[in-house]
């Protein structure tokens, strides 16, 4: 990408109309007199969610050029292209499309097909300094998370914490299953919080391989707690009170990274090494079973899942 749009709308939530038969809800008295809204209130907890919704469905019509994006943040929306061209063309039908959906846009704010920009001013992320990049100096645990279905069709989930001593020196630092009902996701977000415990006061980097957890640290966590870890229709969000307990765990460290690397890699670079020790640690804590000794990277006999020796691979 080398050219961007940033679009700021005016009074966003007060674009928003109340269906009639709810607005009620919204009512108050003020100086004596009975007052309701009938636009989105700016107050209501909810009203980042629905409003993020509205606009969603507003601008999904629209057909991006191949190269081009369109990201939005509540109120802001960031056009991104190759060429100023693209960026143009994009940019216009964008605000053709936000005209015919009745919303304002801020002309003394409007950033138009630039090729350097500042997106949304608010803070987007539980701590300022919260990093997607690796942190020098600092502690490296690798996480995963595990699910697979018994032979009785239930489930089974684990998570593990894995340390890497370069080069190559794995170890696990800390573990959690087996444990029935839960989900692959949950097990890596499981995971996510015994790291932030096990590095508690110090500088580390967090590195998995669930895009999962890096956008929903990275991106979404900061707006659920705001909204009180609620959807639009009022319903908790997937795994609401281990995500509540994640959002205060990131604050335990005194400087975090999260990083994301790919997964199943056979390389043999530091990242893809402790990738792979968590990966066989999760589903041992999660008590599955190899079919040999050689499934995975080390050997099956190490069956227990507190504080084993990984290492080297």
């Amino acid at each position: 990408m080398k050219y961007f749009t940033v679009i700021d709308l005016k009074h966003a939530f007060f674009t928003v109309p109340l269906a009639e038969e709810c607005r009620y809800q919204f009512a108050f008295t003020y100086g004596g007199v009975k007052l309701q809204y009938k636009v989105l209130p700016q107050g209501h907890r909810n009203s980042p969610g629905i409003f993020n919704k509205v606009l969603k469905d507003c601008l999904s019509p629209i057909k991006v050029l191949p190269g081009a994006v369109v990201l939005q943040y509540v109120d802001d929306i960031l056009i991104g292209a190759r060429s100023a061209k693209d960026c143009l063309d994009v940019t216009a039908a964008v605000l053709s499309r936000l005209l015919e959906c009745g919303f304002k846009v801020s002309k003394t704010k409007l950033q138009c097909c630039r090729s350097q920009v500042s997106f949304s001013q608010s803070q987007a992320r539980i701590r300022p300094d919260l990093s997607d990049q690796p942190l020098p100096d600092s502690r490296l645990l690798f996480t995963d998370g595990h699910c697979h279905r018994l032979p009785d069709g239930s489930l089974s989930a684990g998570a593990a914490v894995v340390e890497l001593s370069p080069p190559d020196h794995t170890r696990i630092v800390s573990s959690w299953g087996p444990y029935g009902g839960s989900s692959a996701q949950f097990a890596e977000l499981m995971a996510l919080k015994l790291a932030l415990e096990v590095a508690s006061g110090q500088r580390v980097t967090i590195y998995t391989d669930s895009a999962y957890v890096c956008g929903l640290v990275l991106r979404d966590l900061s707006s659920w707690k705001r909204n009180g870890f609620l959807t639009a229709k009022g319903t908790p969000v997937a795994h609401k009170e281990l995500c509540e307990e994640v959002a205060d765990c990131l604050l335990l460290p005194a400087a975090v990274a999260v990083v994301k690397v790919p997964g199943h890699s056979k390389a043999g670079t530091m990242t893809a090494i402790g990738n792979r020790a968590a990966d066989v640690a999760a589903k041992v804590a999660g008590g599955y079973h190899f079919d040999s000794p050689t499934d995975g990277d080390w050997t099956s006999q190490r069956t227990s899942r507190q504080k084993i020796e990984v290492g080297p691979l």
